[in-house]
């Protein structure tokens, strides 16, 4: 285990025993096992002591982030994570999630953001999808294509759901360049509702066909669509669970993935665990694959920051909160064979 996994609590004051502290050979060992895990290397000094020095600012920030987990209840894991060498901005450009107001989302949703519990019939059975409708968590790079990402693994979940056969791996990079007439704006951000009015005419090609290519932040070109080598196309996208987080967790129970949309800003040092402690401000969109609905339970959530971040490239947060305002966005789509 990781350096960073060893974050304890001294149970009898619940007074942390932290990462940070102001012994600069302990920092430089942390900081040396950091670049070794992550293989960071730095072109000029420079560049190496202004990023040991946001290192031991993330340390500060991953304790700080500890004692409020612990306080609010929660058992998340903060620590180094694969972004402890980058400032708050750098990390903001993985956040790439932007609402608009396309035509696409449900006139059935009168119910957006307020988190409510108790309109739809939840049983305690946990339930994960991960390698039933998906395959493997990707990364998104530099680039702000968080929500092309998680279109591309909803429409992924839907389609086996939907039609069996081989999982298929869609092209988040055909949402990064070509559904900018929709609202979205390649790397500097999208939303699902610019994504799915997109595929109501529009086939979706596979990364076979129209590989990722994104990763270095900049977007990768003009769109190169080809009708002829996309599989499906959207028939009736469906935002209406949102603002419901128990008919989002009846769905998940019955059926299967939904495309979300949270507050991921405290995302950068998660580590594992269950997260509590998070905020409303929502600026990323993930993919739902399981929930355990009990007392204690969790939402299962997979993110587009590859498997060396969190629970191999996973999150779980707390259900029955509206945790990292995860209502706020819920969207599966039927979908037209093509």
């Amino acid at each position: 285990m990781m350096l960073s996994a060893v974050l304890m609590l001294s149970g009898s004051t619940g007074v942390q025993a932290g990462l940070y502290s102001n012994d600069v050979e302990a920092q430089r060992n942390l900081w040396s096992n950091f670049k070794a895990e992550f293989k960071r290397e730095y072109s000029t000094e420079e560049e190496e002591k202004t990023r040991f020095g946001n290192f031991v600012e993330n340390l500060k920030i991953a304790d700080q982030r500890q004692i409020e987990e612990h306080n609010a209840g929660g058992n998340a894991v903060h620590g180094v994570t694969i972004f402890s060498d980058l400032t708050h901005d750098e990390f903001k450009t993985r956040l790439g999630f932007k609402r608009n107001l396309k035509s696409v989302r449900s006139s059935n949703n009168t119910t957006a953001g307020s988190g409510s519990v108790g309109s739809c019939s939840v049983t305690s059975t946990a339930v994960d999808w991960t390698d039933v409708y998906i395959s493997g968590v990707r990364s998104q790079g530099y680039c702000g294509s968080c929500w092309a990402f998680a279109t591309a693994g909803q429409v992924q979940a839907d389609n086996a759901r939907i039609f069996g056969g081989s999982i298929q791996t869609y092209s988040p990079e055909q949402m990064v360049q070509c559904s900018t007439e929709q609202g979205n704006n390649g790397c500097d951000g999208g939303d699902y509702a610019g994504s799915y009015e997109y595929l109501l005419s529009h086939n979706f090609e596979t990364d076979n066909y129209y590989p990722y290519t994104s990763y270095n932040g900049i977007t990768g070109g003009p769109c190169a669509y080809d009708a002829s080598k996309g599989h499906v196309k959207a028939l009736t996208p469906n935002d209406s669970l949102t603002g419901d987080e128990s008919c989002m967790a009846q769905y998940v129970q019955n059926t299967g993935t939904l495309a979300i949309a949270v507050d991921a800003t405290r995302w950068s040092s998660y580590y594992g665990g269950i997260m509590t402690s998070c905020g409303t401000s929502v600026d990323h969109a993930v993919q739902i694959v399981g929930v355990n609905p009990v007392s204690g339970g969790y939402w299962k959530i997979r993110n587009s920051w590859g498997s060396f971040w969190g629970e191999s490239g996973y999150i779980r947060l707390a259900y029955g909160q509206n945790t990292c305002d995860l209502t706020s966005e819920a969207w599966y789509s039927e979908l037209q064979a093509v």
